[in-house]
């Protein structure tokens, strides 16, 4: 009882959800299986916790007919704590999923057996402290679980497959981004202005400018007017200059007249999260 108490009443039912939907062989079935069981937290907790008062001073009562009464206190001490309490706790802590799953049947019939003092108990405890007892974490303490169990992101050999370390590196990267996107702010991440690749209203669509704007890589490139690279006037789409393949050279200006090639900037302060950016980028405008 003392075990089970430990074993079964630490798994989180939001974890037995996850196990039982993705996990594999037998995680799956066990989580499956005590489902139901951790559902009945208040009147499982009751059921364990009463079995565990009854044994615990029915021992004494009973050695203490067979014994003079310093030996029946002797023996119920050492036995309760070591195989009563340390060794049973400590198996169910590191095994609890597997030990409660082949002790569910005998959990189940405690529980009824119980069940005309456990269950209004319980029934009460529903009452006043509710009936959910699912984990619920903060984003900050999310992000330190998912830095604390992610995987170290290691280069991975190039194969046909993607391994199972590396798709799990991936997944606890992509939720820790999603994360930090209502505390990082623009400022924060985005490349400072001195060292954006931009181009000036004054230049021309030539062979050298293309040259440039492929080395730079990037989809969008700002157009500032004339040599004040503060005064930002919209950006380029890389991929709609295909538009453009002509032996002639428009210019800069000539492009900025087209609203398939040129759009307006848009600014935010730098103190917006990255969570605003996300949804201005999402407008399809940007």
């Amino acid at each position: 009882m003392s075990g089970l108490t430990i074993g079964l009443l630490s798994l989180d039912l939001l974890s037995l959800k996850v196990l039982s939907d993705s996990g594999t062989g037998e995680t799956k079935r066990f989580a499956k299986r005590l489902f139901p069981i951790i559902r009945q937290h208040h009147w499982l907790l009751v059921t364990l916790l009463l079995g565990n008062a009854a044994c615990v001073e029915a021992m004494p009562i009973f050695l203490d007919r067979v014994s003079d009464p310093v030996t029946a206190v002797l023996v119920s001490v050492t036995a309760v704590l070591f195989f009563g309490e340390v060794i049973p706790q400590a198996l169910c802590t590191r095994y609890g999923l597997k030990i409660g799953y082949y002790c569910s049947p005998i959990v189940y019939v405690c529980m009824a057996v119980m069940s005309p003092i456990a269950f209004p108990i319980s029934k009460l405890l529903d009452c006043i402290l509710g009936t959910d007892h699912e984990t619920v974490f903060k984003r900050e303490e999310l992000k330190s679980l998912v830095s604390f169990h992610g995987p170290e992101t290691r280069r991975q050999p190039l194969s046909g497959r993607m391994s199972a370390r590396s798709r799990t590196s991936s997944l606890v990267t992509i939720i820790r981004g999603a994360l930090e996107l209502t505390s990082v702010t623009a400022g924060d991440a985005c490349t400072p202005i001195e060292k954006v690749f931009m181009l000036s209203d004054e230049l021309t669509l030539d062979s050298n400018t293309r040259q440039r704007i492929m080395q730079s890589a990037h989809s969008r490139v700002p157009v500032y007017h004339g040599e004040n690279r503060g005064d930002i006037r919209g950006h380029l789409l890389v991929k709609m200059l295909l538009l453009f393949e002509s032996p002639a050279s428009p210019s800069m200006q000539e492009l900025m007249t087209n609203r398939k090639c040129f759009r307006e900037m848009p600014f935010v302060k730098s103190s917006a999260q990255l969570y605003d950016l996300l949804r201005i980028f999402q407008l399809g405008k940007s």
